[in-house]
């Protein structure tokens, strides 16, 4: 990530205006040219689907892991039951949603030069689709909890 996009990342928190920031890549103009075909692909079809999963149907960048957040929401999250692996935004978008959390992009810079990746897709798509859909049910059962459970 560019440390240089810190600043705008802070300030929707610093300024009140959001409990969660998270990094928008796809906004970015670099994005067609830097971004892998394959991963803005995937990226897009992650972020519909966790749009539903999440509650939150505005978000646009979903697996950004440039992030800033308030310490207090934080406090509302039960974080021992966030997924911890590949699909920790997602879910965490989940839980968010049930704390009551405020969420916003912020555009971010892509950068990809020289970098790899860990994601197969034979392992990747069964283990997301198992992530999304418990992070909706889950996140359904805590929204329709009654109060006090």
């Amino acid at each position: 990530m560019d440390p240089g996009d810190l600043p705008a990342l802070l300030e929707p928190v610093v300024n009140d205006a959001a409990d969660y920031a998270k990094g928008n890549r796809l906004y970015h103009p670099d994005t067609p040219r830097v971004m892998p075909g394959w991963r803005l692909a995937g990226n897009v079809a992650l972020t519909l689907l966790t749009r539903l999963s999440s509650g939150y149907p505005g978000i646009v960048d979903s697996q950004c892991g440039y992030t800033a957040t308030r310490a207090a929401v934080l406090n509302r999250v039960d974080l021992a039951r966030v997924y911890r692996r590949y699909g920790f935004p997602n879910d965490l978008l989940a839980h968010l949603h049930t704390a009551g959390a405020r969420v916003v992009d912020v555009e971010v810079r892509p950068i990809y030069e020289g970098q790899g990746t860990g994601i197969r897709p034979l392992t990747a798509v069964p283990a997301f689709s198992w992530v999304l859909a418990r992070s909706y049910l889950q996140r359904l059962r805590r929204e329709l909890a009654p109060c006090g459970s």
